[in-house]
This record gives structure tokens, C-alpha cells and sequence, in this order.
């Protein structure tokens, strides 16, 4: 997340700058087979929020953890061997997170709940696996 800025509102100038950092570890089974893929993905997501302080003299910073699940689905659609257009969409919850506060009033507080879309090419680093023979 890029830093985002936020203030107190009282006309002080008074805020600070807030930022997130995250690793994430995601899960897609895929179904069906190619040339169209659908995956239904799980992800667990772990990072670091940090805030400095703007307009206060000594500036402050402060560091929290942030802890984030997901739950969504994909579609690959394969037009060539090693290279497939990817297609997502995640819905996000957030059971662990930091709010950070300025002389007792809330600077920022993240959303609990969120939804992402993705739109990108999927690269395979292998060969692609030979088709199974069919069953007789």
C-alpha cells in the first residue's frame, strides 16, 4: 500500500502518514481442465502498518500488526501453452489490524472488510503436464 495521508480535521494541519506492508500465502485448486481453468483460491495474509506523526513537535511513529484472510475465485482461459489471461475477484476480512489515534482522536482506522479484482496473465515456468488418457 502506498503511504496515505491523513489528518485530524480540526484545521491543526495535524496527522500523519500511514503505510502497509503484507506477504501473502495463496491456495488455488483448479477445476475443470484447459483451455479454461476455475480456481477457487483461500489466502492468508500477514504484514506491518506504521504511522509517522505530521505537525507534532517531537514527531511520533508507531509500528501494529495487520492480519488479513481471503476467500474468492479465478479464471484462466489458456490461448497459447506457457501463457493464460487471469481473471479474479477476492473478498477480504481483516481479524487483526491496527487503528492509530492522535492526542486521544482517531487518525485511521483500516477497513475490516474488502473486496479485490485482479485482471492479468498467468505464466506456467513448466512444460505443461500431458493431458490424461480418457477412460474407456
Amino acid at each position: 500500500l502506498a503511504l496515505q495521508s491523513a489528518n485530524l480535521g480540526d484545521g491543526s494541519g495535524r496527522g500523519g502518514t500511514v503505510a502497509l506492508a503484507t506477504a501473502a500465502l495463496r491456495v488455488c485448486p483448479r477445476f475443470l481442465g484447459p483451455p479454461v481453468e476455475l480456481s477457487l483460491c483461500g489466502a492468508l495474509e500477514v504484514g506491518l502498518s506504521w504511522a509517522n506523526s505530521v505537525g507534532l513537535t517531537p514527531p511520533r511513529r508507531t509500528a501494529g500488526a495487520w492480519l488479513g484472510l481471503g476467500l474468492g475465485g479465478a479464471l484462466d482461459w489458456w490461448f497459447s501453452p506457457q501463457v493464460a489471461l487471469h481473471a479474479g475477484l477476492e473478498g477480504t476480512a481483516a481479524p487483526l489490524f491496527t487503528a492509530y489515534r492522535l492526542d486521544g482522536n482517531v487518525l485511521f482506522t483500516p477497513s475490516r472488510v474488502g473486496v479485490r479484482g485482479t485482471l492479468g496473465l498467468t505464466i506456467a515456468l513448466t512444460p505443461p503436464r500431458a493431458a490424461r488418457a480418457a477412460r474407456p
